[in-house]
This record gives C-alpha cells, structure tokens and sequence, in this order.
C-alpha cells in the first residue's frame, strides 16, 4: 500500500465500533462553537478526496476562530525541524513542514 492509503474499514470491525464510540464521547465536551456535523463530514469529505501524499496532517474546521491553526502549524514545523535534527527527517509524513 502507498504511504498516505489507508485500507477500507468494515462497518462491524473493532476499528468502525471504536470510531463509533470515539464520536459518542466527543459529544459532551464540544463546546458552544464547535462545528456543526455538516461541516465535519465536508472537511473528512475533502480531506479524503484528495490524493494519497497530499493529504493534510490534519485539518481544522474552526468556526470559533480561536487560534488553534496557527498553534497546530508552528508545532508541525517545530517537529519537522526537530526530525531533520536529529536525523530522522525520513520519518515524516511527506507533506510535513520544511
């Protein structure tokens, strides 16, 4: 399999039934601007249609606007650097930072 593919899940497999419980527990701790489902399944949607090796490392649906992206993208670039170090650049996902 190409690095970034992922096989399909089965919808009665331990990894469908974890999904499923990781959703339900998410529940109670969104808080008042958390992104509604409809814009979740559009950015899973997006995320998913893009080819393997362009996929983000992660994505952010943010309504609330509170500065999590650019935390997340300096973090990225703070792990990538540490990789190239430390000689391991070869460990990183191929679209991470620098």
């Amino acid at each position: 399999m190409d690095r970034g593919q992922h096989r399909p899940v089965a919808a009665d497999s331990p990894v469908a039934e974890a999904v499923k419980l990781a959703a339900r527990s998410h529940q109670p701790f969104a808080h008042a601007g958390a992104p509604a489902d409809e814009q979740r399944a559009a950015a899973y949607v997006r995320v998913i249609d893009l080819p393997a090796g362009r996929r983000p490392l992660r994505t952010h649906i943010d309504p609330s606007r509170d500065g999590s992206e650019v935390v997340s993208a300096v973090y990225d670039r703070v792990h990538a650097e540490l990789y190239h170090r430390i000689g391991i650049a070869e460990l990183l996902p191929l679209n991470a930072s620098l």
